[in-house]
């Protein structure tokens, strides 16, 4: 079986497209990770208990520019609040709007 490699530009249109049609689509916003281009797993654990969690880019279009930009995740989820929110909800504390 002969493998070939694409262009990471045409990597990153296809997962855009295709984020896009499944995780966006009508709603314009998306269901991964709220339009901030970042999804946090940190603290997700397997059901035997072995830490899986972490940060990573989303793969809709604010994910695949901030993973261009080469933008700090963590920084970047503190500039938008979310590790304050994050801690709320481990704490309980959820706020409801």
């Amino acid at each position: 079986m002969e493998r070939f490699v694409l262009p990471l530009d045409v990597v990153e249109e296809l997962v855009s497209a295709y984020s896009m049609r499944v995780y966006i689509g009508d709603v314009q916003h998306c269901t991964l990770c709220g339009n901030c281009g970042v999804i946090d797993t940190r603290g997700v654990r397997t059901p035997a208990g072995l830490a899986v969690g972490r940060l990573n880019y989303c793969c809709c279009p604010n994910g695949l520019a901030l993973r261009r930009q080469g933008a700090d995740l963590e920084w970047w989820l503190a500039q938008r609040g979310q590790d304050q929110r994050i801690v709320k909800v481990e704490k309980g504390e959820e706020e409801h709007s």
